[in-house]
């Protein structure tokens, strides 16, 4: 699990992943570190007024004879609310190339996605933040303290066993010459907890 930790917690590894973020067949890099909670928080926000404002467009249209006025309204608010919704994001990749307006629910989603991906990402930067600070200042292991921090028990899962021929099966079957090392198995210590004290009062009935 140490291993794990490690790994996951590699700042080069981290930014490269940054770097590599893709937005359906776009490549949208992103500064590892210069993600921010609020402005993520406000994206999703932006992609909710979209979420509804594609509802009212479908209606709209769908009307015999079409409301062209609300439709040409509507047209209006996805551009601005799509630029709203890139204008938050510290990304890249549309240097020579225009930023695609969210105009159908495929994009909505695929945008969705991307904030989920840079969600992880700042997620990540901040606790190797913490896990830094804590270092400098309290002496505390770093990786000790990221693996507190997660509330997850890391444990190895033997090759043998099924559950990791079944990964391992998915894997050949999705992604043919990929090297794998170990598989673990991550799991809340929060919801372990509870499985146990479930267990031991079933047990007692």
């Amino acid at each position: 699990s140490f291993r794990f930790i490690f790994d996951i917690s590699n700042v080069k590894m981290l930014r490269e992943y940054a770097r590599n973020v893709q937005l359906a067949q776009y490549s949208v890099p992103s500064p590892f570190g210069r993600i921010s909670k609020e402005d993520l928080e406000k994206a999703r926000e932006v992609l909710d007024k979209l979420a509804r404002n594609l509802e009212e467009m479908d209606e709209f249209r769908e009307k015999n004879p079409p409301n062209m006025k609300e439709v040409f309204r509507l047209t209006d608010e996805q551009y601005s609310l799509s630029s709203s919704f890139y204008s938050l994001l510290p990304i890249g990749g549309y240097e020579r190339s225009s930023i695609p307006v969210i105009t159908e629910s495929n994009r909505l989603t695929e945008a969705r996605s991307l904030l989920t991906t840079l969600g992880d990402i700042e997620i990540a930067g901040r606790l190797i933040s913490a896990a830094v600070y804590s270092e400098k200042k309290r002496g505390l292991d770093p990786i000790k303290y990221i693996m507190e921090a997660i509330d997850c028990s890391i444990s190895l899962i033997p090759p043998k066993e099924t559950l990791a021929q079944r990964v391992l099966q998915w894997i050949a079957n999705s992604n043919e010459g990929v090297k794998i090392d170990s598989i673990y198995s991550i799991n809340s210590r929060r919801a372990a907890e509870a499985m146990k004290k479930h267990a031991k009062c079933e047990n007692a009935m």
